[in-house]
C-alpha cells in the first residue's frame, strides 16, 4: 500500500470486496456448491488478515479479485439461465441485486454515520458524509479514484474506502446482463467466445493503464471485467467436460496453491490488477472448477469454511469501518493484540447483520411491491441520504467540537498556519528574495524538503538571499534510482533527479538536501525497475548516505547541508484528528500529542546520518529534533499552533519554527571558505 493515496496505498490500507452469497437452503438443490462458499471465505480471511496490518499477508487484498471470480461465475449462470428460460429482463435482474446488497450495505451506511458523529472530528465527518452519497450510489470507486492525491487521508480514516468494489460490482451487474444477453440473441454457440474477447479486450486494457493511469485501473470497472470474465467462462467448461477426481485434486491444489502465493508474496509494490491479478484469477477459477474435487475438496466444503462465507458479505461490511474507528479513537499506533482483536472481533458483528438483516431481506421481490411498501424504501433511501447531504453541506456539524479548539479553529491565522509547510510553492520555486541573482544554494528533495518552503522563503527574504527549489512529491532524488508507485519505477523521479543534477554540473552551488529518509524502505528501484533491497534498516541507511554523497562527488569543493527526519505524529490524521473531536469523547489523544524522542520518525536514521557527517567539515547535518523537541520529548504543538500539516509533513507554523532556527548557521557555514 507507499505513502501517497495512489493504489499503492488503497492497496495498502482500503480494498475491499462486493460478495454474493449463497444461503443453504433447507432442501439444497443441486446447483449449490458449498466450495464456492468455502472459498469466500478464504477471500474474506484473507482480506481481513491484511486489512488487521499482519505484515506477512501483504497480498490480501487479492480477496477482491475472488470475489470478483466468484461473482462472474454465479451471474453469467443466473443471466444464461433465465435467456434460456426466454425470462431474462434487466430490470428484474437489478431488482434482485438490490434486495441482495442493499439492506446490509443501508444498515452499514447508517450505523457508520452514528459512529462518525459520535467520533469524528468535522473533517473526517463530511468527508464520511460525501462517501456515504457515494457508496449508496454505487458510485465510490469513481469518487476515490477522482480524489485520489498525494496528501489524501482518506485510504486511512473513511470508514466507506471499502465500498469501492461495491461499486465496480454494482456497475457490472449494469453492463454484463446485457453483455450475456446481445451475445445470446446474436448466436447462443457464440456467447462464452464474446466472454472471452470482452476478458481479453479488459486484461490488455489493464496492464496498460498499469502506466498510464494506476489509479484508474485499480478503481474503474473496465480494467476489472477480466476477472469476472474468468469466471463467467467456467459453465461452459464445467459442460463441456469434467476431469476425474485425481485431476480435480491436482488442479484444485493448483489453485489454491496460487491464492496463497499472491497473498503471501504480493505487497503493495506490486503492479496490480493488469497481468499479475491473474495469478489469483486462474487460482480462483481453478478452485472453482475443481471444488468438488473429494478429498482436497474438503478444505473448502467444511462447516467452518462454509458458515464463514454465507457470511462473508456482512463480515467485510463492518471489518473496514470497525478497524478505522477504533484506529481514530486509540490515536497510535497498533499492537499486536490490537491487530488480533481488529481481525477476530468482525466475526461477532457480522453474525447479527447477517441473521437479521441480510438474511432476512435478501429475497425481497421490490417489483411486486405495494404503494405501501414502496414507500418505505424511499424513506430507507431519504434516510441515508439526506443525512450524508446535510453533513457535508453542514461542514461536518462543527457545534459538536470542543468550544475551545472550535475558536481555534476559526481563528484564519491559525487555520493559515495548520497548513502544509510547502503550500501554494511550485516545485520549482525560488525560495527568499529573487532579485539577488545567483541563489546560495541549490534546495533539493520531497516533500520533506518542501515543507521548508514556507519557513525558508520568509526567512530567506530576511537575510536578502536565495535558494532555487528542485522538489517532486514522494521521489527520492539520486544517482541511479528512483521510486516505485504501484510496482513500476517512477519516470517522473528520474526526470526530476536529472534536473537537479543539471543545476550541480559545471559549478560550486552548495545543496541542501531533506527528504522522507524513512519513507522508501522497500520503495526503491533502478530505473529498468529492479528492486532495491536491503538486510536491515543500517544497510538502507548507509545507501541513502551513499546516494545523497554521490550528488556532490563531482566537486570537493561543493558544500552539503543534510536535513534529517522530524519527529511526527504517530497516530492517523493528524492532530487535527485530535484537537478538533467532538467534546464529548474523552480527549485521551491528547496525550499522544507529544512523545519519548526515541519513538519519533526516523529517530534512529538521524543518528546514523549525523555520526556518518560528522567528521565532514564538507557537510553540515542538521536535525529537526534539536528544534522540536525539549528534554527527550517531542510536542506536536507550539503554543496554539500545530508544527506537523498531517501525521509527518511540518505545517507553516512548524516549518517557520525551525527555519528560523537554522537559516542563519546555514547562510553562516555556507559562506565559510571550504576546508
Amino acid at each position: 500500500m507507499s505513502g501517497s493515496s495512489s493504489p499503492a496505498v488503497a492497496m495498502a490500507t482500503a480494498p475491499a470486496a462486493a460478495v454474493v452469497t449463497a444461503t443453504v437452503p433447507t432442501a439444497a438443490p443441486k446447483s449449490y456448491r458449498p466450495d464456492v462458499d468455502g472459498l469466500r471465505s478464504f477471500a474474506v480471511i484473507s482480506v481481513l488478515l491484511f486489512h488487521a496490518g499482519f505484515a506477512p499477508f501483504g497480498g490480501g487484498f487479492v480477496g477482491v479479485d475472488v470475489f470478483f471470480v466468484i461473482s462472474g461465475y454465479l451471474i453469467t449462470q443466473i443471466i444464461h439461465s433465465d435467456c434460456e428460460r426466454q425470462r431474462f429482463g434487466l430490470v428484474p435482474f437489478m431488482a434482485r441485486r438490490v434486495a441482495r446488497l442493499y439492506p446490509a450495505l443501508i444498515a452499514t451506511l447508517l450505523l457508520v454515520m452514528a459512529a462518525g458523529f459520535v467520533l469524528f472530528d468535522p473533517t473526517q465527518f463530511r468527508t464520511l458524509g460525501a462517501s456515504t452519497i457515494a457508496a449508496f450510489l454505487s458510485a465510490s470507486n469513481i469518487v476515490f479514484w477522482q480524489v485520489a492525491g498525494y496528501f489524501d487521508t482518506s485510504s486511512e480514516l473513511n470508514p466507506l474506502l471499502h465500498t469501492w468494489s461495491l461499486g465496480v460490482e454494482q456497475q457490472f451487474y449494469l453492463v454484463w446482463p446485457l453483455i450475456i444477453y446481445g451475445a445470446w440473441r446474436w448466436r447462443p454457440s457464440q456467447l462464452p467466445w464474446a466472454i472471452l474477447f470482452v476478458g481479453v479486450l479488459s486484461l490488455a486494457a489493464s496492464q496498460w493503464f498499469t502506466v498510464r493511469d494506476p489509479s484508474a485501473n485499480y478503481f474503474l470497472m473496465p480494467f476489472r471485467m477480466f476477472e469476472f470474465a474468468a469466471g463467467g467462462l467456467l459453465p461452459w467448461l464445467e459442460r463441456r467436460s469434467m476431469p476425474g477426481n485425481k485431476v480435480q485434486e491436482g488442479l484444485l491444489g493448483i489453485g489454491l496453491l496460487l491464492l496463497i502465493y499472491s497473498v503471501l508474496a504480493f505487497d503493495s509494490n506490486t503492479v496490480f490488477p493488469g497481468v499479475n491479478a491473474l495469478v489469483p484469477v486462474v487460482g480462483a477459477a481453478l478452485c472453482i472448477y475443481a471444488g468438488r474435487a473429494r478429498y482436497l475438496g474438503v478444505l473448502l466444503r467444511n462447516r467452518i469454511a462454509v458458515f464463514i462465507g454465507l457470511t462473508s458479505y456482512s463480515l467485510y461490511l463492518v471489518h473496514w469501518p470497525l478497524i478505522v474507528f477504533y484506529k481514530y479513537h486509540v490515536y497510535r499506533p497498533l499492537e499486536f493484540w490490537d491487530k488480533l482483536f481488529l481481525f477476530s472481533f468482525p466475526f461477532v458483528l457480522a453474525y447479527p447483520m447477517y441473521r437479521w438483516v441480510e438474511h432476512r431481506y435478501r429475497k425481497i421481490d421490490l417489483i411486486s411491491w405495494s404503494g405501501i411498501k414502496a414507500a418505505s424504501c424511499a424513506g430507507a433511501v431519504a434516510l441515508v441520504l439526506a443525512p450524508g447531504a446535510y453533513v457535508y453541506f453542514q461542514q461536518g456539524l462543527p457545534f459538536r467540537v470542543n468550544d475551545q479548539y472550535e475558536k481555534r479553529v476559526a481563528n484564519p491565522a491559525i487555520t493559515q498556519a495548520s497548513l502544509f509547510g510547502g503550500e501554494g510553492y511550485a516545485l520549482d520555486a525560488t525560495l527568499g528574495n529573487v532579485a539577488t541573482g545567483k541563489p546560495l544554494a541549490i534546495f533539493a528533495g520531497d516533500s520533506f524538503a518542501l515543507q521548508y518552503a514556507a519557513g525558508f522563503d520568509y526567512w530567506l527574504k530576511q537575510s536578502e538571499a536565495s535558494m532555487q527549489g528542485v522538489f517532486h512529491h514522494g521521489c527520492i532524488l539520486g544517482h541511479d534510482v528512483t521510486r516505485l508507485l504501484a510496482g513500476r519505477p517512477r519516470q517522473d523521479c528520474l526526470d526530476t533527479s536529472r534536473r537537479l543534477q543539471g543545476l550541480l554540473d559545471d559549478n560550486d552551488l552548495p545543496l541542501v538536501y531533506a527528504m522522507s529518509w524513512t519513507g522508501y524502505r522497500h520503495l526503491l528501484a533502478r530505473p529498468d525497475g529492479t528492486r532495491l533491497e536491503f538486510a536491515s534498516d543500517a544497510d538502507y541507511g548507509r545507501f541513502l548516505i551513499d546516494n545523497v554523497m554521490a550528488l556532490v562527488a563531482d566537486n570537493p569543493e561543493r558544500k552539503l547541508v543534510v536535513i534529517g527526519n522530524q519527529p511526527g505524529i504517530r497516530a492517523a490524521g493528524g492532530a487535527g484528528a485530535c484537537l478538533e473531536r467532538p467534546d464529548y469523547v474523552t480527549m485521551m489523544c491528547l496525550q499522544s500529542l507529544q512523545l519519548p524522542s526515541e519513538r519519533g520518525l526516523g529517530y534512529d536514521i538521524n543518528r546514523q546520518l549525523a555520526r556518518a557527517f560528522q567528521a565532514n567539515p564538507q557537510v553540515l547535518f542538521l536535525d529537526p529534533y534539536d528544534v522540536l523537541c525539549r528534554q527527550g520529548v517531542c510536542s506536536a504543538m507550539s503554543g496554539q499552533n500545530v508544527r506537523y500539516s498531517d501525521t509527518s509533513h511540518l505545517s507553516v507554523a512548524g516549518s517557520l519554527e525551525v527555519s528560523q532556527e537554522w537559516l542563519e548557521q546555514i547562510i553562516r557555514f555556507l559562506k565559510e571558505p571550504a576546508k
